[in-house]
């Protein structure tokens, strides 16, 4: 019974680190949004981070939810979101097995 639990921890990967949204800017009805991953000149090339997923709920009317998948790689993504509306933001970083994602930003988009 031993030998079972010591393989299981063994092969079970960690989940991956939370992400941290680190700059937000709305322009022409398009959220850009950056965000930073464990150490700063971090190399994800042999990672088994598959990819990163950016959500925008939004919280007015009917519950809308926006989403955009992004490579490893990349640490920015663009949403098209309409004005006038308060998103839940949040960015997850997915691997095979797991996810983890970061704190939520409440996000508020005014008429244009």
């Amino acid at each position: 019974c031993l030998k079972l639990y010591l393989s299981l921890a063994v092969a079970s990967p960690a989940a991956p680190e939370a992400p941290h949204i680190s700059s937000v800017d709305y322009s022409q009805g398009v959220l850009f949004v950056r965000w930073t991953y464990g150490e700063l000149f971090i190399d994800l090339s042999h990672s088994r981070m598959l990819h990163w997923q950016v959500v925008a709920v939004g919280k007015k009317g009917a519950e809308k939810s926006y989403s955009v998948d992004v490579t490893r790689n990349a640490m920015r993504a663009s949403l098209p979101l309409p004005p006038g509306d308060i998103y839940n933001l949040t960015v997850t970083a997915c691997t095979e097995r797991s996810r983890n994602t970061s704190v939520p930003n409440i996000i508020k988009l005014g008429q244009t």
